[in-house]
């Protein structure tokens, strides 16, 4: 069954797409069964399919796979090349609204394309053509849609537990494939776009009932034991060619909860800019009590749904476990210091001599090199104009006064660390590096006395641009993330999108000049970029390379060393508690409460024992 290396299958699969191009009839009877041979010899290849894909199917970082890049293999060729013949299979077969009667052929039409693709997806998931056919689909078609009305009219009331083998395997495929090609038309459109015009596209009541419903599911797997806590956190499923179809439910289960939540976090990222989904459809009828926030320290439901999709829970009830941790966290810097410095609290805690006119200069040189070390309490003795020390004891109130002055110093844009959106939000300067030779330092300082305030219920009124969070929390910046770096550019972006006439006229090339205080330079946005014109054939790999370089690639030195800092004070896990939005009402909202008792200890040994650690 070889054929110079591939199985028969595979050839005669190509020979299909390749007979089929432009060639399907009009026909439709002969649809049906032409979807379930595609699917039979889908099925039957998949293994060389994956074979011929430039790499394995890892999930790309940031944007190093953007929509309209990779190599093409000859089976994906024939994919993209046969948009006309999905369009006529999805049009003639899947549902046009939850209501329409299906014949029982066309049941098992709908069940033959929703398994191929649930192939292709794993087969392909990150390759050009599976990306551009699906993309097409869920655009011209409304196959996201389609598919939905599929699943309401079979599954909208029924349970896990109480599925067939059968049906538990037609969602299995039918919910991821929703979620990868709703999320492929997010990543492509703005938000303005998918809202405002595309209105024959998924309404907000509708996606209102798709996100309760996914929520739901998952929900339901775990309550009915489907899925333990243990299986999701301990085990992970090697990926493998094995179609969807073929793995043992148990595993099914993880792949399902996998996509469904990741596509989850995706509409609750969006959700936080536009808010056009009812924020209650996506929390679960959860009690967040002592009882709750006990069984995150170990497997249970709650540790569960918060580290894997926690906006399923409301903001004030995540602002609870935020301080649970942050209480944990004290409680173990504490029991973690040696005896003799516990019983001393000046012992424990750091001190360090500001004058008031350096704030940010003496701030910086006295406490940078304390990273986790900065948990601890700092105490401030202020140094005023004349150099004489301020009277008063720090039992809080002075280190409150010091952070929101060195704050305020450290994020006026005149110094040159930061830079303000045309909306007066923040981000770090492409051109720090003029501001300071230390410049990278300064950031990591930066992140930390964020991190500081956060972790000590300080408020912060500093606007960080969305972008610039969404750094902070570890997530891939996009197109559709922008206009909080540069409106007019995302307009200018936009407008070449939707050029209709030569692109090469405009004379752009892969390659941005950037005026560094008045030196320019030029910086490629692909290899010889500066030789590689912009045309209608790579205008879209143009405009996902600009909106990386910009978001992503220039900055990634200042983020990555205030990202540092942060996170040596504000655990990773801790801020995927947040979306965007959320983080920022953290900073400027106290959600914790300051640490007043042991101040008050502080301050009334100190006026006892006259001491004190210098640094």
């Amino acid at each position: 069954f070889e054929d110079g290396g591939h199985p028969i299958y595979l050839t005669v699969l190509e020979n299909i797409l390749e007979v089929s191009r432009g060639r399907l009839g009009e026909e439709e009877t002969c649809y049906v069964p032409f979807s379930i041979l595609l699917d039979h010899l889908f099925g039957k290849s998949i293994e060389s399919i994956i074979d011929n894909l430039p790499g394995k199917p890892d999930s790309p970082s940031d944007m190093d796979c953007l929509p309209g890049e990779g190599q093409q293999g000859s089976i994906q060729t024939k994919l993209v090349e046969n948009g006309e013949m999905w369009t006529k299979l999805c049009v003639s077969i899947l549902p046009k609204s939850e209501s329409e009667v299906l014949s029982s052929s066309r049941i098992d039409g709908c069940l033959a394309l929703i398994s191929t693709w649930s192939k292709l997806i794993l087969a392909c998931e990150n390759s050009q053509p599976f990306t551009l056919t699906l993309t097409s689909l869920a655009f011209h078609v409304g196959f996201v849609e389609r598919v939905w009305f599929f699943i309401q009219q079979r599954y909208m009331f029924s349970q896990p537990s109480s599925l067939s083998e059968a049906d538990r395997k037609i969602l299995g495929m039918a919910l991821p494939v929703i979620c990868s090609a709703h999320t492929i038309r997010l990543q492509i459109i703005n938000d303005k776009e998918y809202y405002q015009m595309n209105q024959n596209l998924m309404d907000i009541s509708r996606l209102n009932d798709v996100v309760i419903y996914c929520k739901n599911f998952v929900c339901k797997l775990v309550d009915e034991g489907l899925l333990t806590p243990e299986i999701v956190e301990n085990e992970e499923i090697p990926w493998s060619a094995t179609p969807w179809t073929d793995l043992p439910w148990a595993d099914l289960t993880q792949v399902i909860f996998s996509q469904v939540v990741a596509y989850l976090d995706t509409l609750h990222e969006q959700n936080g800019r536009n808010h056009t989904i009812e924020e209650k459809s996506f929390h679960l009828n959860l009690i967040v009590d002592d009882t709750f926030i006990k069984a995150l320290d170990k497997s249970s439901k709650a540790r569960l749904f918060i580290s894997r999709c926690p906006y399923v829970i409301p903001f004030h009830d995540r602002a609870k476990v935020f301080r649970h941790y942050l209480r944990n966290d004290r409680e173990d810097c504490y029991n973690n210091l040696p005896a003799a410095i516990r019983a001393n609290p000046f012992l424990s805690s750091h001190t360090a001599v500001i004058r008031r006119k350096y704030i940010l200069e003496d701030g910086y040189h006295k406490l940078h090199r304390l990273g986790p070390e900065l948990k601890r309490t700092v105490r401030i003795q202020f140094i005023n104009e004349l150099g004489e020390e301020e009277p008063g004891v720090d039992g809080g109130g002075l280190f409150k006064d010091f952070l929101e002055s060195l704050l305020s110093t450290a994020f006026d844009t005149q110094y040159g660390f930061f830079y303000a959106n045309s909306e007066n939000k923040l981000y770090p300067h492409p051109s720090s590096s003029s501001a300071s030779p230390d410049h990278l330092s300064y950031f990591r300082f930066f992140g930390a006395m964020v991190g500081k305030a956060m972790y000590e219920g300080i408020l912060v009124d500093v606007p960080f641009a969305e972008f610039f969070l969404r750094k902070i929390r570890g997530k891939k910046n996009g197109f559709n993330d922008l206009p909080s770096l540069d409106k007019e550019l995302h307009g200018n972006l936009c407008f070449l999108r939707g050029y209709k006439g030569s692109i090469e006229d405009l004379c752009l090339f892969f390659a941005i000049e950037k005026n560094d205080y008045g030196q320019v330079k030029v910086e490629e946005l692909i290899p010889s970029g500066r030789d590689t014109p912009v045309t209608n054939a790579n205008v879209i790999k143009y405009i996902h390379r600009m909106a990386d370089y910009k978001l992503n690639r220039q900055l990634q030195s200042q983020i990555s060393a205030f990202m540092q800092g942060f996170q040596e004070i504000i655990n990773q896990e801790w801020l995927n508690l947040f979306n965007d939005r959320e983080l920022q009402v953290c900073t400027k909202r106290r959600i914790v409460q300051q640490s007043s008792i042991f101040c008050l200890k502080l301050t009334l040994l100190s006026q006892s024992v006259g001491t004190d650690i210098w640094i």
